[in-house]
């Protein structure tokens, strides 16, 4: 049988095709010899990024310090002035006598469930020398609405504002009403709760077992490790924390 005529077209289509295949292997070979073995993939960059974070994560205290606002003192030297425009000096230790800051807002119900208490602690730590603040945690309190809340719950206490949240940051508090002990060493040897009067949000117990604040001041002003330094606090979080 006699073989049809090769079309002419044919051939110029395989031709093509040879063309278009060698043009998509050429960048293949390139990338290649460019990364050697392996070239650059999602799994490859990862070990990058880890590193970057560490590198992050590992800097130095100067490093930190250098990173310090010019305007933001040494602690010792952190003034914050109260509700009504007097000025404090609340990282100021130099007495030998721990400092305690109790950080409340003016609407947590929990915070203002213990109001009495509050009353109760200035009452008996200033008796012994220990300083108690009142600390509105949240960086928008105005003088003027801390004010009214103080007189509406009748605080005794003196009332801080902390409108950069120094003492917040400083203390590592989160939530609201959460106590810190800050030793004469200038460290915070106690960061939690008041006392355990709460089981839960907005369920109380009977009767009062563990007087926590009470018990790690006790043990700073006798020159003891506090039992408890961390305990977990049932309020209200912090505003920007």
């Amino acid at each position: 049988m006699r073989s049809l005529p090769r079309h002419p077209g044919i051939r110029l289509v395989s031709r093509f095709a040879l063309i278009t295949l060698l043009a998509m292997v050429a960048p293949l070979g390139g990338c290649a010899e460019e990364y050697g073995d392996a070239a650059p993939t999602a799994t490859t960059n990862k070990p990058a990024t880890t590193a970057t974070t560490a590198a992050a994560t590992t800097a130095t205290d100067s490093d930190k310090a250098a990173a310090t606002p010019d305007d933001e003192p040494a602690d010792a030297e952190l003034t914050l002035a109260d509700i009504h425009g007097g000025e404090h000096h609340p990282l100021d230790l130099a007495d030998g006598k721990p400092n305690v800051f109790i950080f409340i807002t003016t609407d947590c119900p929990v915070s203002n469930a213990y109001a009495p208490e509050y009353n109760r602690l200035q009452a008996d730590l200033s008796a012994e020398g220990v300083d108690l603040y009142l600390v509105q945690a949240d960086r928008y309190m105005t003088a003027e609405r801390a004010t009214k809340h103080a007189a509406d719950y009748q605080l005794t206490a003196t009332v801080l504002l902390d409108p950069k949240q120094r003492l917040v940051r400083y203390t590592g508090a989160r939530t609201t009403p959460e106590c810190a002990v800050v030793a004469p060493d200038g460290k915070v040897a106690y960061l939690g709760r008041v006392n355990n009067l709460y089981e839960d949000f907005g369920v109380k117990r009977r009767t009062v077992t563990k007087n926590d604040l009470r018990d790690a001041v006790d043990a700073v002003l006798a020159g003891k490790p506090v039992a408890e330094p961390r305990i977990e606090v049932i309020g209200c979080a912090i505003p920007g924390t």
